[in-house]
């Protein structure tokens, strides 16, 4: 999908290559949301539930979302997250918004996460970049059918200077539950009983799209070669 549309979110995954000189033969991860006013994007590839504890600084946010916008930059323990040390991004360079970017009225943590919003499109975009091995191990993706059916064509095998294993697929299709991405809108609403304030949450379906032209790398142990 090239742009939210009608549906709450967007989740796409699209392997680099080696064109991409930057994040080379990593699989690049892009969420999109439609800006809700009062309402704060959390993603991860992870079930997103007592949102006391998990916006908390308390360490199970860090060890149970590691793929996700909850962790700052310093806490992600991937090579890359959806958050950077950045705290504005290229695209808004002379943006209109005078305290927008403002350190002196927002903590660099919150310029970080908000790096991400795009304003004019009212729309928020979260890119993360990772190695199929940490999808597998850190994002919680797994590989298998669970009663679907995996279809794949290979290309190319052969083994790159890192010693690693790689497969390259085209016009190939994954299955739905190789590495969800789950999309909530969380917000403090008023519990007059109690006389405090609560989290609330919306909720999306679990959803993730594929591009074709896929290749997978794998370490493998030296005395297989």
């Amino acid at each position: 999908m090239g742009t939210v549309g009608a549906e709450p979110f967007s989740a796409k995954l699209h392997y680099t290559g080696t064109d991409d000189l930057k994040h080379p033969n990593l699989i690049k991860v892009t969420i999109t949301m439609h800006h809700i006013d009062g309402m704060l994007p959390v993603i991860s590839t992870r079930p997103l539930t007592n949102f006391d504890l998990t916006l908390s600084p308390d360490g199970t946010r860090v060890g149970n979302h590691r793929c996700s916008n909850l962790l700052d930059f310093s806490e992600v323990t991937t090579g890359h997250g959806f958050i950077t040390a950045s705290i504005q991004s290229p695209e808004s360079i002379g943006e209109s918004a005078p305290y927008q970017f403002s350190s002196s009225l927002r903590g660099n943590s919150t310029l970080r996460f908000y790096k991400n919003l795009n304003l004019e499109a009212c729309l928020w975009e979260f890119r993360s970049y990772y190695h199929m091995s940490e999808l597998l191990t850190d994002c919680g993706g797994t590989i298998g059918t669970n009663g679907q059916v995996c279809i794949a064509f290979v290309r190319n095998i052969f083994l790159n200077p890192m010693k690693e294993l790689c497969v390259c697929l085209v016009d190939f299709y994954l299955c739905a539950d190789f590495c969800p991405v789950y999309a909530q809108f969380v917000y403090r609403r008023l519990n007059e009983e109690a006389a405090q304030t609560e989290w609330h949450q919306i909720s999306f379906l679990p959803f993730v799209s594929f591009s074709a032209g896929l290749c997978m790398c794998l370490p493998i142990p030296d005395a297989c070669l």
